[in-house]
């Protein structure tokens, strides 16, 4: 497969193009890493509790935050930790939770955040900004990623027709030609399955 991918050749615009389509291989994502203090709300007491966090979040100016945690977090699994939640992960939190810890900055505590467990103090104790690699950067790399789809891509073309030819010559014989149907049909399902699991499409007309 290499020395075919090696043969493909390959624009400056087709390249541009793969780039911008699959960008994402070539992104770092955001790194926040947040931690919390947690104050549960049994019913009825929700303004008492709302209220609780407020004081919380004043004593703050004058005291740390992962030793407040310790010792007021309702939280049984970080409190000891000082409310660390560790790296933050979009999608997994209530969206009260995630829309405060993305408009935090480092080092910043949110007001109370009202969630299905209680109330939150959220502070994002770490911020690594997200980055992409620019095309100049990995042009190399998107060069032969791109020969290798296209390789692959040319390959399995090259699969079907010759399974294509062998179900063709066999249609005189009923038995032999309904088991190289099953045949092909398999192995057209796996370079498939192949080409769809690296993000290419093929279709075969």
């Amino acid at each position: 497969m290499s020395q075919l991918a090696e043969q493909v050749s390959a624009t400056e615009e087709q390249l541009q193009t793969y780039y911008e389509e699959h960008k994402s291989r070539y992104t770092t994502p955001e790194r926040r890493k947040i931690s919390h203090i947690l104050f549960t709300v049994q019913p009825g007491q929700e303004e008492e509790v709302s209220k609780k966090a407020q004081a919380a979040r004043q004593r703050l100016a004058n005291e740390d935050f992962a030793a407040l945690a310790k010792a007021l977090s309702e939280d049984p699994l970080t409190a000891s930790k000082g409310g660390d939640l560790g790296l933050f992960t979009p999608g997994v939190m209530e969206p009260a939770f995630e829309e405060a810890v993305n408009a935090l900055q480092q080092g910043e505590v949110s007001e109370p955040v009202k969630t299905s467990f209680g109330y939150h103090l959220i502070k994002v104790t770490e911020l690594q900004p997200g980055s992409i690699k620019p095309y100049d950067a990995v042009r190399e790399e998107i060069k032969t990623a791109y020969q290798r789809a296209q390789a692959e891509t040319r390959g399995a073309r090259h699969l079907v027709r010759v399974v294509e030819g062998v179900v063709h010559e066999a249609r005189d014989d009923g038995r032999l030609a309904h088991q190289t149907t099953i045949y092909s049909s398999v192995i057209l399902s796996w370079f498939n399955f192949q080409i769809s699991e690296n993000k290419f499409l093929l279709k075969f007309t």
